[in-house]
């Protein structure tokens, strides 16, 4: 018995090997180019993201969610700016006419400023007399607005606001308000004095110089303090916070 084995043509196999060695390598690269998007796509995208990130804190450009971050926290400060700013101030104008004004502007304003007066110089021998300065040369009034409790609020308000330890709030609060305070002092001497000897120097300060002076100075320590807190809190050295 014989067997035959079937024949074929070396042409026919030929394309056949060609056939499926072509087809083997359009799978190979199809399996290669997913593999390369897959790389691309995937994998480059967190070490690149934490690259831009090193860069963003090193060049202090804000990335996208450091930005949003960013303006979170500004509208979280400004919130309790503005609230604990109309809570103290409403309080205040709701005291107004009680033994609270006559404390902050009697007591805590005007006596002060009578001794200090008299202490620069003794010949004008300056008398409290209620919210008034009395000298036999001039009549000063202190009235509601010029014991600078406005400007108390605005720090407490702003101090309160800024994201830090209760510790650093209260260093901030009591630095704050006595700075502001004695700054006022200054000024109601510094008023009294204009009034004596130029009237004209003394509506300038009364209207504009005074207190924005006042306001540069309460400026000028927040910066401070904000700085300070964030030396001494390593957490917020690199936060985008407010």
């Amino acid at each position: 018995m014989v067997c035959r084995l079937p024949i074929t043509s070396r042409s026919g196999e030929r394309s056949r090997i060609a056939g499926n060695s072509s087809q083997s390598r359009h799978c190979i690269s199809c399996v290669v180019t997913r593999l390369k998007r897959f790389i691309v796509s995937v994998a480059p995208q967190r070490p690149i993201q934490r690259i831009q990130r090193g860069w963003a804190r090193v060049l202090k450009i804000p990335t996208h969610r450091d930005a949003e971050l960013l303006h979170m926290q500004v509208l979280r400060l400004l919130v309790i700016f503005v609230l604990v700013f109309s809570v103290l101030q409403v309080g205040y104008q709701a005291g107004r006419g009680t033994v609270v004004e006559k404390a902050a502007i009697d007591i805590a304003t005007v006596k002060p400023s009578v001794w200090l007066i008299n202490r620069l110089n003794p010949q004008e021998s300056v008398q409290a007399r209620g919210s008034s300065l009395v000298s036999p040369q001039v009549r000063l009034s202190v009235l509601s607005g010029c014991e600078g409790t406005e400007s108390m609020f605005l720090i407490v308000a702003a101090i309160a606001a800024f994201r830090s330890s209760w510790r650093h709030k209260l260093v901030g609060l009591t630095l704050g308000v006595l700075l502001i305070y004695l700054a006022n002092q200054a000024r109601i001497v510094g008023l009294y004095f204009a009034l004596r000897h130029d009237r004209e120097l003394f509506a300038a300060l009364h209207g504009y110089i005074a207190p924005t002076l006042i306001i540069a100075v309460g400026f000028l320590f927040y910066l401070w303090w904000m700085q300070w807190v964030q030396s001494r809190s390593p957490a917020l050295k690199h936060s985008p916070a407010v």
